[in-house]
């Protein structure tokens, strides 16, 4: 089911549309970050920071999958991820959506 999410968060890091990781996801907020995700598993610190950090500038969503899920994708565990194209944060978003119903 989270096979077209995780596809479409690949496409964007092979496309250099895609921010990893805390520090970097930070940084892209307010600058070229377009779409925040994080895990259902980030821990209640991370969530907090990113939110507040996105509140009222970018769109942020948890999505209903864990660290692990990603780390399949992309071989090593990541926690909150930052979209920087606006048609590849579209097509992840919808795909969240459609793998969650």
């Amino acid at each position: 089911m989270k096979e077209k999410f995780l596809s479409a968060l690949s496409m964007a890091r092979g496309a250099g549309k895609l921010v990893l990781g805390y520090d970097g996801v930070a940084a892209s907020i307010g600058k070229e970050a377009v779409l925040v995700l994080c895990t259902k598993d980030c821990s209640e610190r991370t969530l907090r920071n990113i939110q507040h950090l996105c509140e009222g500038v970018v769109p942020f969503r948890v999505v209903p999958w864990n660290q692990e899920d990603l780390e399949t994708k992309f071989h090593k565990k990541i926690g909150v991820v930052a979209v920087t194209d606006t048609n590849l944060a579209r097509l992840i978003e919808k795909n969240a959506v459609e793998d969650t119903e």
